[in-house]
């Protein structure tokens, strides 16, 4: 048990612990938690979309997908196009 400036008694998940740069930590699942609305996403976008959709296939087809761009070489020379257009980007 912690206690918390009033003198209370309150779990270590329930209050805030103060870090040494001044900020607050919470006990709990901490940046796990900050993953729940992209599971939850990806989620709902398998169980509405559509494999046969050209603009949002179900996220489980997206591998199927990759392997048959790598297959066909069309996949390496895309990703270098978009590392360079990174890097003159950020040049």
């Amino acid at each position: 048990m912690v206690s918390d400036s009033t003198g209370a008694a309150t779990s270590p998940s329930q209050s805030p612990e103060k870090v040494a740069d001044g900020s607050r930590r919470t006990w709990g699942m901490g940046p796990l938690v900050g993953l729940l609305p992209l599971a939850a996403l990806l989620l709902v976008w398998q169980l509405a979309g559509s494999p046969q959709s050209p603009f949002f296939p179900a996220p489980s087809s997206w591998p199927r997908a990759l392997a048959g761009l790598s297959g066909e070489d069309a996949l390496a020379p895309a990703v270098v196009a978009t590392l360079r257009t990174v890097v003159i980007a950020l040049a």
